[in-house]
Parts: structure tokens; C-alpha cells; sequence
């Protein structure tokens, strides 16, 4: 199987509701354990996937949107459908639906509230992203952020401070740059930094004392400095991340 087949498969497969061992899927799966480069275009693609189904779910529908639907209902007996001319009542209904499918859809409801930002990078740490900068030298990492549209001036707490660095990556949530600098504790686990705008987050934390909120296996803690919102993320309970203020 060649590189272009394997990614059209790997484009239509959803992890938990596919067949992983459907024969094209799993020469695909296994042709990307062994190609790096094909892996990260699917853990990408899988995130986009991820991502519109987030957009998706959080559309509100419009109000007005039930009664819409029930004056569509069937009409008394004197005024079935097919006692009227179908041409008339068939464009009508057409463009009602049409209407109605474009009003849903067209302009879904983006959720920039604090807590949907952590619980989303909290995703992103349990999939472990291969970072775009695999280095442990910090000046390396501030430099690649600052010219990759990251936040090269982001300030750690001290507990990370004589932690080594693993690397970094810059990407995007509701079109804002986030940036992550990932960490090794001496046990090998991972600890995960991400830096974004203070101002593209509603409720964000206010400031430089750290809210620490389990999220899942994660443990949590954020806070702003400046006009940067910090979030560190690993695994363990939360007098882990306390330790690092």
C-alpha cells in the first residue's frame, strides 16, 4: 500500500467506532506505525476530526427552531397535502429546510470559555504530540517559539525551572496561537506547559496565584502573568503540581 492510499484510509477511520482490524485499516495503521512523518499528518488530521465534532456539538439551535418544525406538522383533514398542488407546497418546504440547515450549521457557537480551553489541552497532553522541536535546550525552545508565532517569553514556575525540557510545539485553538513546552520528571513522565493570550480566553484565571483543578487522570494548575494565561498539565493528583510553585 502506497503513502497516498493509506492516508485516504486513515482519513475516513475514527479511533473507538471503526474497525482497526478491517484489512485496509490495519495495513494502513501499521504503515503509519512505521513512517513518523505519516503519523503525525493522522494524529493532525484526527485532531481536526476532533475538533469540528467539538464545533458541531456545541451549536445551540436557533431560536424559534421548534416552532419551525411543528408548523410543519401534517394540517387538519381539510388541508392534506395532497388536496393542495404539489408544485406549490414542495418549493416552499424546500426552502424552509434549506433555511433552517444553513442557520444551524452555518454559524456554530465558539466556546472560549476558560474551562473548555483546559479540558482541551488536556486532550492534547494525553495524546502525547510529537513536539515540532525535539531539544533540551531552553534558549532553542524560546527562539523557535518567537519566530513560529508563539510565546518566546513565556516565564515557568520553579519547580520547572530545573526540570529538563524535551521540546516544544506551536498550534492553534479557535484560530489562537497555543504554545507547549514539554518537560521529563525524573520518573519519565511528561509535564506539559501551554502558553496562550490571556485575552482570547473568557474567565481566565486572573492572576499570578495558581487555581489547580483535576482534569481526568491529569492534574491541573493556571494562571496569568501579564497578558499570557499559563496551564501546566501531567499526570498524578494535584499536591504533585502543587509542589511546583
Amino acid at each position: 500500500m502506497n503513502t497516498e492510499r493509506a492516508k485516504k484510509v486513515l482519513l475516513l477511520f475514527r479511533p473507538g467506532m471503526d474497525d482497526p482490524t478491517e484489512p485496509e485499516t490495519a495495513a494502513s495503521l501499521a504503515q503509519a506505525g512505521a513512517d513518523a512523518e505519516l503519523a503525525d499528518w493522522a494524529r493532525e488530521q484526527q485532531h481536526w476530526h476532533e475538533s469540528v465534532r467539538e464545533q458541531f456539538a456545541s451549536i445551540e439551535p436557533p431560536l424559534g427552531l421548534r416552532a419551525q418544525l411543528l408548523a410543519m406538522r401534517p394540517q387538519p383533514e381539510s388541508n392534506r397535502w395532497w388536496m393542495q398542488p404539489l408544485w406549490l407546497a414542495l418549493p416552499a418546504a424546500a426552502a424552509l429546510v434549506i433555511g433552517l440547515f444553513i442557520n444551524f450549521v452555518a454559524t456554530p457557537k465558539v466556546d472560549n470559555r476558560f474551562p473548555a480551553y483546559r479540558n482541551w489541552m488536556a486532550r492534547v497532553a494525553l495524546r502525547e504530540y510529537r513536539m515540532d522541536l525535539s531539544t533540551n535546550s531552553l534558549p532553542e525552545i524560546r527562539r523557535y517559539l518567537a519566530t513560529h508565532r508563539g510565546h518566546g517569553d513565556f516565564s515557568m514556575p520553579a519547580g520547572l525551572r530545573t526540570m529538563p525540557q524535551l521540546g516544544c510545539r506551536v498550534f492553534t485553538w479557535h484560530n489562537h496561537p497555543v504554545s507547549l513546552i514539554c518537560f521529563e520528571k525524573p520518573d519519565q513522565e511528561l509535564v506539559w506547559l501551554f502558553v496562550t493570550q490571556r485575552g482570547e480566553l473568557d474567565g481566565a484565571p486572573p492572576g499570578e496565584e495558581p487555581v489547580f483543578v483535576p482534569v481526568g487522570a491529569l492534574a491541573t494548575a493556571s494562571w496569568s502573568n501579564g497578558n499570557e494565561t499559563y496551564l501546566v498539565a501531567t499526570k498524578g493528583d494535584l499536591n504533585l503540581v502543587r509542589g511546583y510553585f
